[in-house]
């Protein structure tokens, strides 16, 4: 069981560190989508993000999987 307090983000929720997490991510971004790529992320695939941040990974995985990523088939 966790408290509150450790459930907290360490770094914080403010402006600030949503903005320092989006310039990282953006300096990340070649290097995350390589993985993706070399782990056999690819075109329609479905992706589940849990916890990625402020979504720029969620993002760049849809970037990766195009608009029919994710759709359910009947």
């Amino acid at each position: 069981m966790t408290t509150p307090a450790a459930s907290q983000y360490l770094l914080g929720t403010t402006e600030t560190e949503h903005d320092r997490l989006m310039r990282q991510a953006s300096l990340l971004a070649p290097y995350t989508a390589r993985l993706f790529r070399d782990a056999g992320l690819g075109a329609e695939q479905r992706v589940l993000d849990i916890g990625s941040g402020v979504g720029d990974v969620a993002l760049l995985a849809a970037q990766i999987v195009g608009p029919g990523g994710g759709k359910l088939s009947a």
